[in-house]
């Protein structure tokens, strides 16, 4: 499985140290999704972010930088 910190989804956050934005499309932050399919992630965030995950986190939507 690819981990976070070897996917093009990941995005450097740089106030946090080792720490990054997953930017991938399957992951959402939107507080109301009427319908949410079952590949992707709902994610309630009041700073605009996705989710952040650490370096060695890694979900099916990895994708090789």
């Amino acid at each position: 499985m690819i981990t976070c910190k070897d996917c093009k989804f990941w995005a450097l956050i740089s106030e946090y140290q080792d720490r990054a934005e997953c930017i991938c499309d399957k992951i959402r932050s939107d507080y109301d999704i009427p319908e949410l399919g079952r590949d992707e992630a709902q994610v309630e965030a009041d700073e605009g972010w996705g989710i952040m995950t650490g370096p060695d986190f890694g979900c099916i939507h990895g994708a090789k930088k």
